[in-house]
């Protein structure tokens, strides 16, 4: 009779150590499960905003060299400015940052928040040309965000 209620002392503790590694589990599946979707929205955003910031270049290689689509233009950048912000605090996914090693990532991480604050300056040049009229400032400005553009995608996208 004791060895039975020994047994059966056994078995609830097993049947409980169980429960606790499945609870256990299920919570971290539920953590994993959200650091997935958290990198994925990450991933989403950072996407949405390049490509953004890509097309928002290619509208406004069209409409500078027009002076009366200076307002499409000035719209243009504030979209950019939108998409720049959006992204501004994103740690830039991928394999690049992967790839990097952990001894450099802190300076990686650093100098991307840099360029996204040189990148955000830029913007606002151009937005400050255009409001004030200045042709030959915006499209310095222009030329300057293509400079900060190259740099970027060649230190911080996975194609460059």
């Amino acid at each position: 009779m004791a060895h039975s209620r020994l047994s059966g002392m056994m078995m609830a503790g097993v049947l409980g150590a169980a429960l606790v590694l499945i609870a256990l589990s299920a919570g971290l599946m539920a953590t994993g499960a959200r650091a997935a979707q958290e990198e994925g929205d990450s991933r989403a955003r950072f996407d949405a905003a390049k490509d953004a910031l890509d097309g928002g270049m290619k509208k406004l290689r069209r409409s500078l060299r027009s002076a009366d689509r200076q307002a499409e233009s000035l719209e243009t950048v504030l979209e950019m400015q939108r998409a720049a912000m959006s992204v501004k605090t994103v740690v830039p996914p991928g394999a690049r940052l992967e790839k990097t090693p952990e001894s450099e990532r802190d300076a990686y991480l650093t100098g991307y928040q840099k360029e996204m604050a040189l990148l955000m300056l830029e913007l606002l040049k151009l937005e400050i040309a255009l409001i004030d009229g200045d042709t030959d400032a915006a499209q310095a400005a222009y030329e300057a965000l293509q400079e900060r553009k190259d740099i970027s995608h060649k230190n911080y996208t996975e194609e460059g």
